[in-house]
């Protein structure tokens, strides 16, 4: 009867263990894409990047390093790959000083419809593993494609998300 019980006061133990560890990871990593409103703050320096673009144009944002991109790679792959089979011209950039004077936060995307309006800017999805189940960027193309409807700028999203 002893043994029964020490060993329920162990898996109770290891279960607390695991449940805070798990809270302290994820609270560790998740962040909002743009704390400072700088994409808001800076829509001059975005527009003038923007026009040095090709419309209907795909770009992705992605900061080599950044402990997010291992949970979006799989996610990002098979945008990159649907984006191309529509047509779209997709780039991968670093981002470099033109790029950090308006960006936030990687993993982040850039989709131009055919006169280079914002159809999206943003992060790929939420949550800590960035996944295609809270996918903004498919949730904002597939609007833009039924019924022409930009979503724009999405910078209040909270998820796994490296800070430039």
């Amino acid at each position: 009867m002893k043994r029964a019980w020490v060993w329920g006061i162990v898996i109770s133990l290891w279960l607390v263990y695991m449940i805070v560890a798990f809270i302290w990871m994820g609270e560790r990593h998740l962040r909002w894409f743009d704390p400072q409103y700088k994409l808001a703050g800076q829509s001059a320096a975005l527009q003038g990047y923007i026009a040095n673009l090709p419309g209907n144009s795909v770009i992705e944002f992605v900061e080599p390093g950044c402990y997010c991109n291992p949970f979006s790679s799989d996610h990002r792959e098979t945008l990159r790959s649907d984006f191309r089979h529509q047509g779209k011209v997709v780039q991968v950039i670093k981002p470099g000083d033109a790029e950090r004077a308006w960006l936030p936060s990687t993993p982040a995307v850039l989709v131009l419809g055919e006169n280079k309006q914002i159809v999206y800017l943003g992060p790929y999805s939420a949550g800590l593993y960035c996944s295609a189940n809270n996918s903004f960027v498919v949730a904002a193309v597939n609007n833009y494609q039924r019924a022409n409807l930009t979503t724009g700028i999405l910078d209040d999203a909270k998820g796994c998300y490296c800070h430039l």
